[in-house]
């Protein structure tokens, strides 16, 4: 008997993308194998940090890298170590500010539910501009002032109405403050991992368990040496403040092995499979009613990465999941061209995660409008009937999740899994 079974759990294949709730990515058969072997043996945890963190720096052109529990505790790692500096005083005061620092500057446009990673530390944010128009550069400037203690900037959240780095960089420097970016879901392409240091950020925030798949609660901050070694000092397993996000010596040689991997990757090669896949899929959509199959290079949060969109006619969904749950002959090809049941095509041309939600989702704060195409009692009903046991093709049983976005609830298809 595996876990799945022990458990009760279900598989489910992930169209949709590496997001947290979801399960983000699966890992490779070299993270898990370091993860094993460091796993047998204690190690001095500051020794591990420090020596995979000076290799993780030399394999993503940074000075430095810290490996922090996912992307939103690097986030408090680094504004701890902006509020501290090198005040032991001050950082075993907070969250409670001591020190002559304590305004973390952000654009509103910016605003999502992952900035109050900066303040669950102490830290006051200061927003400047509005939702749909970006600061000026004199209101930049006005917005620093002696307690300043960074500039905070995340990628894609509000780009169409933000200063961009380059100028955010310049302004902060000059009056000696550093800037962190946020940049969780930023991959591919493999070259953001030096990217945005180079533009000048002190620190750059990475999920490690998104498209690098490294354990699912790594996260990997790059930047200069001097804020790398503040984050060092006052990450865990260091008293205080930070203790929470604490990495275990699995996550942070798994992690290690997963960047390693990533950025051995072919990234022109992966977009053509990725698009052919997305061809695949595209036709199984249309032989089973879709409309508006649409296609973009663009991942939901800004990385390149090839997805397939669709809509479900209204009174589509019973008649196909009906057909699908009682296993009756369908007589559309499937992607690879062999005459199924309906319960091979979810499991061989169902590269499919439908979600049952608002059409209107803000989901994670995209501010982005999905097609909508009915609601679906139906298939409400199946999910249960899955969820008491009953597997698609003996492997996989259909998941429907029901996100914040209103009483209705709608499938939204996306793109194939990357696997």
């Amino acid at each position: 008997m595996d876990i799945f079974e022990e458990l009760g759990l279900h598989r489910y294949i992930n169209a949709q993308d590496t997001f947290t709730t979801y399960g983000a990515s699966c890992m490779p058969a070299a993270s898990l194998r370091a993860m094993r072997e460091i796993a047998s043996s204690c190690v001095e945890l500051a020794e591990v940090q420090a020596k995979t963190g000076d290799a993780l720096a030399k394999l993503t052109h940074n000075e430095g890298a810290y490996i922090s529990n996912g992307a939103a505790g690097g986030m408090l790692v680094a504004t701890a170590a902006a509020l501290a500096r090198d005040d032991e005083k001050i950082f075993h005061s907070l969250p409670e500010i001591t020190g002559p620092r304590y305004e973390v500057v952000m654009q509103a446009a910016q605003r999502n539910m992952y900035d109050r990673g900066c303040s669950a530390v102490g830290a006051k944010m200061r927003y400047i501009g509005t939702a749909d128009t970006a600061p000026t550069v004199e209101e930049l400037e006005a917005a620093i002032t002696p307690a300043t203690t960074a500039v905070f900037y995340v990628i894609f959240f509000g780009r169409d109405a933000s200063l961009p780095l380059e100028t955010i960089v310049e302004v902060a420097h000059r009056h000696g403050v550093p800037v962190i970016v946020d940049a969780a879901a930023q991959n591919p392409p493999a070259e953001n991992l030096w990217k945005f240091t180079g533009m000048g950020a002190d620190l750059v925030i990475f999920s490690g368990g998104k498209t690098m798949r490294g354990p699912q609660d790594s996260g990997l901050i790059v930047g200069k040496k001097e804020w790398i070694d503040r984050c060092r000092r006052w990450g865990p397993p260091t008293d205080g403040a930070c203790r929470g996000c604490k990495t275990s010596r699995e996550s942070i040689v798994g992690l290690y092995k997963a960047v390693q991997l990533y950025l051995q990757r072919d990234e022109a090669t992966l977009m053509r499979t990725l698009n052919r896949r997305c061809a695949a899929f595209e036709r199984t959509l249309r032989d089973c009613g879709f409309i508006q199959i649409t296609r973009t290079q663009e991942g939901p949060v800004g990385q390149v990465m090839a997805r397939t969109y669709a809509v479900m006619p209204y009174g589509s969904a019973k008649r196909h999941l009906h057909r699908c749950g009682a296993g009756q002959p369908d007589s559309t090809q499937p992607v690879d061209g062999r005459a199924c049941t309906g319960q091979n095509r979810v499991r061989n041309a169902g590269h499919l995660y439908a979600t049952n939600q608002g059409g209107t989702v803000n989901h994670g704060c995209y501010g982005t409008t999905y097609g909508t195409a009915g609601h679906y009692p139906a298939a409400d009903r199946l999910a249960r009937q899955r969820r008491r046991g009953s597997r698609f093709g003996g492997r996989y049983a259909v998941h429907f999740c029901s996100l914040p976005g209103g009483r209705k609830r709608y499938p939204r298809l996306c793109r194939p899994c990357g696997r």
